[in-house]
């Protein structure tokens, strides 16, 4: 059985269980909705649009957040050793857009495939695989914020400032 042939009360179940904060639980499920009923993959989050690679880790989606970080980790490395400021600051713009526009998509998704694949487990396996994989990630939005910040200070101390850091800094 998979949670897209669910009933429409027992999908909200299904995703009040997994996603777990009621305000978020209405906020999906109406944005979910409306992806499926337009049959459309673009949908508005703000926060998508904001913190791209960080909101997913934040919604658990290791995969689309381990992409994205290793982007923006390999624009900083660009920035930092070659001084391509503009390739840094394009990937930036293009993750921001695309988890801004297409990220309830995603997240759409990724919920669904996780209801199906929990739907057929026992409640007590249900409720540990809804908790491992559903919900919020905290934790793993701090640990990737804490692993950037590492990253940030290797490269400054191995390549120094960018010069177009240096450049636009204010004189007195």
């Amino acid at each position: 059985m998979e949670a897209i042939t669910l009933k429409p009360k027992e999908l909200r179940k299904e995703y009040s269980a997994f996603i777990g904060e009621a305000k978020k639980v209405d906020y999906y499920t109406k944005q979910f909705q409306k992806l499926k009923d337009n049959n459309s993959k673009i949908s508005f989050n703000i926060w998508g649009l904001l913190f791209s690679t960080y909101w997913c880790f934040y919604r658990k989606m290791l995969g689309w957040g381990c992409i994205a970080l290793v982007l923006n980790l390999g624009s900083m490395y660009l920035n930092f050793a070659y001084g391509l400021t503009s390739i840094s600051t394009i990937i930036t713009i293009v993750l921001s857009l695309f988890f801004g526009f297409f990220g309830n998509y995603c997240y759409m998704n990724y919920v669904d495939r996780s209801i199906a694949q929990a739907i057929t487990m026992d409640a007590a396996k249900k409720e540990k695989y809804y908790k491992d994989n559903g919900g919020d990630g905290t934790k793993i939005l701090l640990c990737m914020l804490f692993v950037s910040l590492v990253m940030v200070f290797a490269l400054t101390a191995s390549f120094g400032v960018p010069d177009n850091m240096i450049q636009n800094a204010p004189t007195e």
